[in-house]
């Protein structure tokens, strides 16, 4: 008998958005503050903005919802959604539920293994962003990245 195996791929619906250019970041935080209420959120939550060569957004998803104080953002499950979102660049946000707008060593440390993993499957990290009340922190700006 001949072994046959059987599988699903199952693609999530994710909330839809208008096309929105993001090339600035007044842009970015507007979205993210206003249209997303990130520092509204209880807990910690990961976003991901896939963009195209344009910076047009291809794509918005929430990655991951953690607790008051963490998340979790591996970076396979960054890229699968860039991938599928057939983003060629992109912004990661995430909210600190304290207002403490201070990155920690865990947000240091896991922007710049996005911003190794990014140099090697060729979508650009535009930016890593932290939320924390009505500012928002770019990694870009501040040179932490």
């Amino acid at each position: 008998m001949k072994d046959t195996y059987k599988f699903k791929l199952k693609l999530v619906k994710e909330q839809t958005f208008r096309c929105i250019h993001m090339n600035k970041l007044d842009r970015i935080k507007e979205f993210l503050i206003n249209d997303i209420h990130l520092s509204k959120e209880a807990e910690e939550v990961v976003l991901l903005i896939g963009l195209d060569t344009q910076l047009n957004m291809t794509g918005f998803f929430e990655v991951s919802r953690g607790s008051i104080e963490e998340s979790l953002c591996v970076p396979r499950d960054v890229f699968k959604r860039l991938l599928l979102a057939n983003a060629s660049a992109f912004v990661i946000a995430h909210n600190h539920p304290s207002e403490n707008p201070e990155p920690s060593l865990e947000d240091i440390n896991n922007a710049r293994a996005l911003r190794e993993a990014s140099e090697i499957m060729g979508i650009k990290m535009v930016d890593y962003l932290i939320a924390a009340g009505d500012n928002i922190i770019s990694f870009k700006k501040e040179n932490i990245f």
